[in-house]
């Protein structure tokens, strides 16, 4: 595997209190756990953008974004497992309905064999909404 491949990722308080003192400075440092990255064959640009075709959000709807930390299963099942942000309970929900019925990923692979990662869904409606709405009606500049 990757053992001495590393990447470096700008840290947020989420990450800061995942991680600790480790993350502190604002930089951690990621050891990737496999040789053959996930691979989602339903959609050739994105897991995202597959998620965002299959949610039903209207051009007249409010602007809002929901960010989720997910965990592709060693079955290829994607699975939420943290709520980062949700500017829209509605949209929340329609997420997680259509995560849950999406296809399969071809796993992630070390030395052969099937392994879990951990990937960041950033989901923001309508396409191209450059603010969204927070719950109380404001409105903010996308983050």
């Amino acid at each position: 595997c990757l053992v001495g491949s590393e990447m470096c990722i700008e840290t947020d308080e989420a990450l800061i209190a995942r991680y600790g003192q480790r993350a502190s400075d604002g930089v951690i440092i990621v050891t990737l756990k496999y040789d053959t990255p996930p691979s989602f064959p339903a959609d050739p640009v994105s897991f995202s953008h597959y998620i965002e075709q299959q949610v039903d959000w209207g051009e007249d709807e409010m602007p809002a974004r929901v960010i989720y930390r997910y965990v592709i299963r060693r079955d290829g099942t994607a699975e939420l497992t943290d709520l980062i942000e949700s500017t829209d309970n509605r949209l929340r929900g329609r997420v997680v309905r259509a995560v849950r019925k999406a296809p399969k990923w071809i796993p992630a692979k070390c030395n052969g064999e099937a392994v879990e990662v951990e990937q960041v869904l950033n989901i923001r409606l309508p396409p191209g909404a450059d603010r969204v709405r927070v719950e109380g009606g404001d409105l903010e500049a996308p983050g």
